[in-house]
């Protein structure tokens, strides 16, 4: 087991990718503050603590025109709901979709993480 700091943490994937690996973080450091709101909320926090359609006069029909949710943007990076829940309880949809968007994908990084030598 590596013991790791988190610089330049954004969201967090790089440690959740790790933590499932089986590391353990022992500290983060992130700048940006609806970032560090999120990752305090989804990491530090514990478990104590509809698709649109319009129509289309052109076809004849409904056409289903939705763009992803914030938790769908996290589920597709590999966030389990719970942290995304956490990050929603103190963020914006807006900076929601930018930090799913600016983060790493906690899958990729567990397979990396994985595979290291120690």
């Amino acid at each position: 087991m590596l013991t790791f700091i988190d610089f330049f943490a954004g969201i967090g994937g790089f440690r959740r990718g790790m933590e499932l690996a089986g590391h353990k973080c022992i500290g983060f450091c992130e700048f940006d503050k609806f970032a560090m709101a999120s990752y305090t909320a989804m990491h530090c926090m514990t478990d104590e603590d509809c698709a649109y359609a319009v129509w289309c006069e052109k076809y004849k029909c409904y056409v289903a025109i939705r763009r992803l949710t914030t938790k769908e943007c996290f589920r597709l990076q590999g966030w389990e709901d719970v942290y995304f829940e956490r990050a929603a309880l103190v963020n914006s949809d807006s900076q929601l979709y930018r930090q799913a968007g600016n983060g790493v994908t906690v899958p990729v990084i567990r397979a990396i993480a994985e595979r290291m030598e120690i």
